[in-house]
């Protein structure tokens, strides 16, 4: 008999945004490794005539109510246990989510709670909270049996809060978009509106003020980008991203009227995405915030077989295995001159960007869903056993 997981999460397939292809490919992968994949999700993952199987509550608000909704779904669906895939922005800023963990201890049998940070973002109280802010990400760490972390840097965050170290776990992300082998370039380009191509620079990702796409632009728009093309792969925002609106309309005014051919192909599935990262020339990722593991769209562009220019880690972060001017091209933060450059170089030297590609590829192997599959599996048995032995 399997044991039953319920995820919590604010994004679940059809909608668009990381954390939901990130729960459908966890959820799927530990299916045969004997665990039940139960979701609680939003009321917008249920399209109409369609439901997921897996999915056993929707909720419309994550508001204090959240915790009578699962409690209901906890007695209705009898899980193994719970685990939470925290986001800020996929629980619409509140910080209902945060306490949910201690709230359910109150009368009610204790279930072991796994979280994973996707982000420690502060989550919004009101106005000047200050130091509640933090305390309500440490609420939510103090409330879980185990925290799951996806790079070095929150692993070093959340080890500093000094109660949680022994429950802190990292277990990096994998790509959201399968690899793929060779495709025809052309025919995929064309596609998407640029027949015949010239040297196609793609950027993949939304459109959200921390990637970098006017960096990209300052970059490209130079008298010696003549032949140059932009192919924007998504260029939307994820269903639960109500912040970057403004800048996205903003960015998109700007891009109509880029002096560099711009196109921007909307929402792909997946397999077309794979096929289109792997057909671009060359894909830059300039994070105004540094390059980080945390980042979906850095990995599956590392896997795609296309080399890849991005931005310097913040101190702290680490972007191992990958190696600077091995597997990846790596620039300052915001600093158009070098991505410029790096654009030109890559350009002028294809033999090197088949030397990154190669090298990135093989360095994705460790990013394998089974492989996190597994090390979830381990996280789960480990707190069920110790639960066990309480």
């Amino acid at each position: 008999m399997s044991d039953r997981v319920l995820y919590i999460t604010g994004e679940f397939p059809p909608m668009h945004g990381g954390i939901a292809d990130y729960t459908d490919h966890l959820s799927r992968s530990l299916g045969p490794l004997g665990w039940e994949p139960l979701v609680l999700t939003s009321s917008r993952a249920v399209r109409e005539g369609h439901r997921d199987e897996r999915i056993v509550a929707t909720v419309d608000r994550w508001d204090g109510r959240i915790v009578e909704s699962v409690r209901e779904t906890i007695r209705r669906t009898q899980p193994d246990l719970l685990h939470i895939q925290y986001q800020t922005g996929a629980f619409q800023m509140r910080p209902s989510i945060n306490f949910l963990p201690l709230r359910l201890r109150v009368r009610q049998r204790p279930l072991p709670v796994v979280t994973t940070y996707h982000d420690l973002l502060r989550p919004y109280l009101f106005p000047k909270a200050g130091q509640l802010r933090r305390w309500a990400n440490r609420a939510l760490a103090f409330g879980s049996d185990a925290i799951i972390v996806t790079n070095e840097r929150d692993e070093r965050q959340v080890q500093s809060y000094r109660w949680f170290r022994d429950r802190v776990w990292r277990i990096p992300l994998g790509s959201n978009i399968p690899p793929i082998g060779n495709v025809d370039r052309d025919a995929v380009l064309e596609r998407h509106g640029l027949p015949p191509p010239g040297f196609v620079v793609g950027f993949f990702g939304f459109l959200t003020a921390d990637k970098g796409i006017g960096d990209l632009l300052d970059a490209l728009e130079r008298s010696d980008m003549e032949g140059v093309e932009l192919l924007i792969i998504s260029g939307d925002l994820a269903t639960t991203d109500f912040v970057n609106r403004r800048y996205r309309d903003r960015i998109r005014r700007r891009l109509q009227n880029a002096k560099v051919p711009v196109r921007i192909t909307g929402y792909l599935p997946p397999e077309e995405v794979a096929k289109t990262l792997a057909a671009v020339d060359l894909i830059a990722l300039p994070f105004r915030s540094g390059a980080s593991l945390r980042s979906g769209t850095l990995l599956a562009a590392l896997q795609s077989g296309t080399p890849v220019v991005t931005t310097d880690p913040r101190p702290g972060d680490s972007l191992a295995p990958f190696k600077a001017g091995e597997s990846i091209w790596l620039v300052p933060v915001s600093e158009t001159d070098f991505l410029h450059e790096a654009i030109q170089l890559l350009r002028t030297e294809p033999s090197l960007g088949e030397r990154l590609s190669a090298a990135a590829q093989q360095a994705s192997c460790q990013f394998s869903w089974s492989s996190i599959a597994d090390r979830h599996a381990t996280v789960y048995q480990h707190v069920l056993n110790r639960g066990r032995s309480d």
